[in-house]
């Protein structure tokens, strides 16, 4: 009769150990956000070439001031992409390489920025709008469907 109220007992002793364990992915690279960079002060991270490095960039956003992705008008995505970020005044402030389609950026106060984006001399550009201290603004550059062609 004891071995029969222990088992519920240990049952819920069980499920408790493995619910306070903290779950481990089964493949260590799974969601991983890629290395930040830092240049002129200003922290970055590109990625998003396989779909779990982009999910985990894409639930990262949202502590980033500035997620940009870049695609053709065909939605493919682009990875080796040149960006430069301009304050409005047009001194560059950053200016990398950006080996995925997904970039975050935390710029160090509000204001205007012009961000260009550049594959096989196709560019394009948009200007965005940050608040200070705001999280979370997306700004989607999408360059011609032919700059994917060798040509």
């Amino acid at each position: 009769m004891n071995s029969l109220h222990l088992s519920p007992i240990l049952a819920v002793l069980a499920c408790a150990a493995a619910v306070s364990a903290p779950l481990q992915p089964q493949d260590d690279t799974a969601g991983a956000l890629p290395e930040a960079q830092t240049q002129n002060g200003i922290r970055y991270v590109c990625g998003g070439v396989g779909s779990d490095e982009a999910a985990a960039l894409k639930r990262a956003a949202r502590d980033h001031n500035l997620e940009l992705t870049f695609a053709t008008r065909d939605g493919s995505f682009l990875a080796d992409v040149d960006v430069t970020i301009a304050a409005a005044r047009g001194r560059s402030l950053l200016t990398t390489t950006c080996d995925g389609p997904i970039m975050l950026v935390d710029l160090p106060k509000g204001g205007t920025y012009k961000v260009s984006a550049e594959v096989n001399g196709r560019e394009a550009s948009g200007k965005v709008q940050l608040q200070s201290h705001a999280k979370g603004k997306h700004l989607a550059l999408v360059l011609p469907r032919e700059v994917g062609e060798q040509g």
